[in-house]
């Protein structure tokens, strides 16, 4: 398959992928407006299923780009943060950074909310501890779609160039 073809078809997984992301932001959103009366085992575990998946959904979206727009991708068990701070940077001469600072920060803080719930079998779950990263999704959800939106039409851009000159990438 075409390069060019390769990127419509991210520009196109990355749409489906926010989408499914969107579901997972409010399932939290919903969930998260009961009271801590109200907050119980399972809908704190419900919550935190949801925040890992919004969480999953998006290292998916980022391993895709690092794979077919970089050709690099982190690989082992700590490449959750080289992934992140791949899409943090312009790589020069295939494309531009795809997720500002302040998204970085977002998605940091629930890639360390990601390894605590994995990593932590023991511990009970509390919604003092789970508040901020569970309020903080929407904003996250804000400004990352904006920045995927402005990386998918430069995706598209790209393939469309390429198309016209009737060339590869």
């Amino acid at each position: 398959m075409a390069k060019e073809n390769e990127y419509l078809a991210l520009s196109q997984e990355i749409g489906f992928i926010e989408q499914v992301a969107e579901q997972f932001v409010d399932n939290c959103l919903i969930t998260s407006k009961r009271t801590k009366r109200k907050m119980d085992q399972e809908s704190l575990a419900w919550l935190a299923l949801n925040a890992l998946r919004f969480y999953i959904a998006i290292e998916d979206i980022f391993a895709r780009v690092a794979k077919v727009v970089d050709e690099t991708v982190p690989s082992g068990r700590d490449s959750h943060i080289p992934l992140l701070r791949q899409m943090a940077v312009e790589m020069p001469g295939k494309r531009p950074a795809i997720i500002s600072s302040t998204t970085f920060s977002y998605l940091n803080d629930l890639r360390s909310f990601r390894h605590r719930m994995i990593h932590a079998y023991q511990d009970p779950l509390e919604w003092d501890k789970m508040s901020g990263v569970i309020q903080m999704m929407p904003a996250c959800f804000n400004a990352l779609g904006t920045e995927l939106q402005v990386f998918r039409k430069f995706l598209q851009g790209v393939a469309e160039i390429a198309q016209k000159d009737g060339e590869g990438l």
